[in-house]
């Protein structure tokens, strides 16, 4: 339980990285539509790839939350009426974690 929060402040740090760098990629990008193509498309590709750094911690952080969910499960902690919830709950969990991946998956490079 306590390694949710933890994930929770590291993404937040890199968002709040992200931000300040926000104004320098534009920069770099702005001056990079007069250099060759593939310079402006690896510069393009780097920025995609900073922009999915908080989407690791907030894996790790959906990963922990199914992890407690389905041990509620296990332990037989929820109440009969409370289960529809913890199973509507987990599904909006792993959606999200599904959804992660695929942002992934789009933006890295083939072969990894």
């Amino acid at each position: 339980m306590k390694s949710i929060f933890e994930w929770h402040a590291l993404q937040d740090g890199f968002v709040r990285l992200l931000e300040k760098m926000e104004f320098s990629v534009r920069l770099a990008f702005f001056h990079s539509l007069q250099a060759p193509l593939t310079q402006v498309y690896k510069r393009t590709e780097n920025a995609q790839l900073l922009r999915l750094l908080p989407h690791m911690p907030l894996m790790w952080r959906l990963t922990a939350a199914e992890n407690i969910i389905l041990s509620g499960f296990q332990l037989e902690l929820y109440a009969p009426h409370e289960r529809t919830f913890a199973y509507w709950y987990l599904t909006q969990v792993i959606e999200t974690h599904l959804g992660c991946i695929e942002d992934v998956l789009v933006i890295l490079p083939p072969g990894i």
